[in-house]
């Protein structure tokens, strides 16, 4: 009985317009390149891997294969993160 006494509800407004709006809770999005300590943190990185594998390699042949994976592995990130 109340939704009587309200009166009739207003009608939709709408803009004719069926594309949406997103907003992000960021102004800009920027990129960079590796900070070069992140760089020199690799090449640490690639060093020790590669130092592993070489005592693997002389202490159990069974790790030497997965050690020199790992050294493979952080070869290539220092690479891609341009250490020298």
């Amino acid at each position: 009985m109340d939704e009587h006494k309200q009166g009739p509800r207003p009608a939709p407004i709408g803009s004719g317009n069926p594309r949406i709006t997103v907003a992000f809770p960021f102004a800009k999005i920027q990129l960079a390149e590796p900070a070069r300590e992140l760089a020199e943190l690799a090449a640490l990185v690639r060093g020790l891997a590669e130092e592993i594998a070489g005592l693997a390699a002389a202490a159990d042949p069974d790790q030497a294969a997965a050690a020199a994976g790992l050294a493979a592995e952080a070869r290539a990130l220092a690479a891609r993160l341009g250490a020298a």
